[in-house]
């Protein structure tokens, strides 16, 4: 997790497929983990943690690895404490 002028980077790791959605944090290693029922296939998984992420956490993008599990999203607006105060509610 850094902190940036327009908000917090995340990493982010995802996990497709999934039986059901879930938002987990470890903090040791600061990783997000986001799992989501539709698969990685035409974008549909990145779009549904997109849509994950703004309604939990507040509008972000990817930046980094959209073809790719591991991801880095910018959480706008948001800072390192309101980051921890809001995933303390998922985990």
């Amino acid at each position: 997790m850094r902190q940036t002028k327009e908000g917090v980077l995340l990493d982010v790791k995802v996990v497709p497929n999934s039986a059901k959605e879930s938002l987990s944090y470890d903090p040791v290693s600061e990783v997000l983990k986001v799992k989501v029922i539709p698969p990685a296939a035409k974008n549909k998984a990145n779009k549904r943690v997109v849509e994950l992420i703004n309604k939990s956490l507040g509008e972000c993008e990817i930046v980094s690895g959209a073809k790719n599990r591991k991801k880095i999203l910018l959480v706008k607006g948001l800072n390192q404490k309101n980051f921890l105060e809001k995933i303390l509610l998922f985990i």
